[in-house]
């Protein structure tokens, strides 16, 4: 793509369009498609993020997994054992439209603006993605429907392809608490919490995800709001399941990417691009005891600094 371009002198000047591939080609939805139906298929693509059009097929806006998860925390309401409420609150789920739902997440009840041009550069990014967005709408204006979804995962996957314009040898290869991208600040859920108030939580806490941990700190998986991708009207009911249970009925309770505190910043980011994760938890491999996590968003912050 990239190989008749020469951004040697900048690679910060490098274009997003650049970073293009038939995956990142945005999905497209009517507005009268239900939750059921868009759940479904953000599982099946997969993608958290799929534009919606009106009647007349001109674009309307983005509904993402975290409008899914705002939904989806009616289910720490539930009534254990009443068949009438866990019917009427997976139905209120399931059968509502995509256009219903756009800004379920945000507290102003619209959501933030996606777009973003093609022109722009890499380096533009990094503080956007740093400071919470998650995902952006790339293309031209009035073009939507033939837009580009970029996350965090792909700059970090240039990053890790071009390394000498992000920092020096000796700063890429700091230790993650030297180079400030340690966090211990992050969200903890205990394996029996239910599952619709682990939703909830991710919803409260306007975070995209946390650790799933034992009665002795000790890291057992990993909760995130991509989770919630494929829950349906007919499975509402599991969200009255431990999360552990609810992730392990789904195929979703995998042992989390890791890192010790002695990890560098380079070899985060290549944990998180080999094995496509937002967040690397950092433990001491004696205890497994949870210590902190290296997130991407912090991840970009720390290249940002590195770039200023």
């Amino acid at each position: 793509m990239a190989a008749t371009a020469d951004y040697s002198r900048d690679g910060f000047k490098f274009p997003i369009s650049e970073l293009f591939t038939p995956a990142m080609k945005v999905e497209v939805v009517p507005e009268t498609m239900t939750v059921d139906e868009v759940s479904e298929l953000m599982e099946n693509r997969p993608t958290s993020f799929v534009a919606v059009v009106d009647s007349a097929g001109k674009y309307r806006d983005a509904v993402t997994a975290f409008d899914l998860c705002a939904r989806a925390r009616a289910g720490k309401d539930m009534v254990p054992g009443s068949t009438a409420d866990i019917g009427a609150k997976a139905n209120a789920f399931g059968e509502r439209t995509v256009g219903d739902i756009i800004g379920s997440y945000a507290l102003s009840g619209t959501n933030p603006e996606w777009r973003l041009s093609p022109a722009a550069t890499v380096r533009s990014t990094f503080f956007e993605f740093a400071a919470g967005m998650h995902y952006r709408l790339v293309c031209e204006p009035g073009d939507e429907l033939n837009g580009h979804v970029l996350e965090k995962k792909h700059i970090l996957r240039w990053a890790l392809a071009n390394k000498t314009f992000i920092g020096r040898d000796e700063e890429l290869n700091n230790d993650i608490n030297s180079a400030g991208l340690l966090s211990s600040s992050f969200l903890r859920i205990n394996e029996e919490m239910l599952a619709g108030q682990a939703f909830d939580l991710l919803f409260e806490d306007k975070v995209d995800g946390a650790a799933i941990v034992d009665a002795k700190g000790r890291l057992l998986g990993n909760f995130s709001v991509s989770d919630v991708r494929g829950l349906s009207s007919r499975s509402f009911a599991d969200l009255l399941r431990p999360i552990g249970d609810f992730l392990r009925s789904r195929g979703r309770l995998r042992y989390p990417v890791t890192c010790t505190l002695q990890s560098t910043v380079m070899q985060v980011n290549e944990l998180i691009v080999d094995h496509g994760v937002t967040r690397v938890w950092v433990v001491d491999p004696a205890t497994l005891r949870l210590i902190g996590v290296c997130s991407a968003a912090k991840l970009l912050l720390v290249y940002q600094n590195m770039s200023a």
